[in-house]
């Protein structure tokens, strides 16, 4: 996933946007849970009474995820942080598969629906054809919005699953260059082996006075080596008998 700067079109991810996605999360899982449990029956509804506490612990688990996901951050560990965001996901998967399920057992046992709606609210009603009609309409009503609902919190989930995991991409990546600085700061500390390397060093010179290499001697014309020596030209010799 690649790394997001901003969540939410201008909250910086790093480090009040992730923390917001995350607190987010945590609020989704236990507002969830506890409604499930802690509202009246829904008249559309028409699962088993074990349904909503199968949701509850799927959101409380979800919920207490979170505080693995806040450890990750504030310690800057990033291998926790990819566990929680692969187990985020898996539980996330788990909650919306089990509402999908709910929802379409819920569609298909209408006539179960109708009939507990009728049995609860119109028992002693003496205009059966009017509690019929209000039976048929609200349990279809009640599945529209749950269907409803179940987008909406998909879509939004899906988004802030992109931002939790471009977070840890982006982690990863930050870990990864600075392992790289270590490993070539430790590269140039040894790169002369048991020496330690001195940027301010250069080549060896010798210690000595700087001497100039002695030219070889070599044969020169003795009419040449006498005129340069400043001497004069040598005579003929007189020839005998003269």
């Amino acid at each position: 996933m690649k790394p997001r700067d901003y969540c939410c079109c201008a909250i910086p991810t790093v480090y009040v946007g992730i923390y917001a996605t995350l607190i987010e999360q945590f609020t989704l899982g236990v507002v969830a849970g506890t409604l499930s449990v802690a509202t009246p029956p829904i008249v559309g509804a028409a699962t088993f009474s074990a349904a909503k506490w199968i949701f509850a612990i799927i959101c409380y688990v979800g919920a207490g995820l979170q505080v693995l996901g806040f450890i990750s951050v504030f310690q800057e560990r990033s291998i926790m942080y990819r566990r929680y965001t692969t187990l985020h996901l898996l539980i996330t998967l788990a909650g919306f598969s089990v509402a999908a399920v709910w929802i379409a057992i819920s569609a298909a046992r209408h006539k179960t629906a109708k009939a507990n709606c009728e049995d609860r609210f119109f028992k002693n009603t003496t205009e059966p054809s009017e509690a019929n009609t209000l039976c048929d309409i609200f349990p279809w009503v009640d599945i529209g919005l749950m269907a409803g609902l179940w987008v909406l919190l998909a879509v939004a989930q899906l988004y802030f699953y992109i931002v939790v995991s471009s977070y840890g991409t982006g982690q990863r990546l930050d870990h990864e260059k600075y392992d790289s600085m270590g490993d070539s700061f430790a590269s140039v500390d040894h790169i002369t082996g048991d020496k330690q390397y001195d940027p301010y060093s250069g080549p060896s010179y010798p210690s000595g006075p700087f001497q100039e290499p002695i030219p070889e001697p070599h044969t020169q014309d003795p009419y040449y080596s006498a005129y340069n020596a400043g001497g004069s030209m040598p005579r003929a010799e007189p020839h005998a008998g003269v």
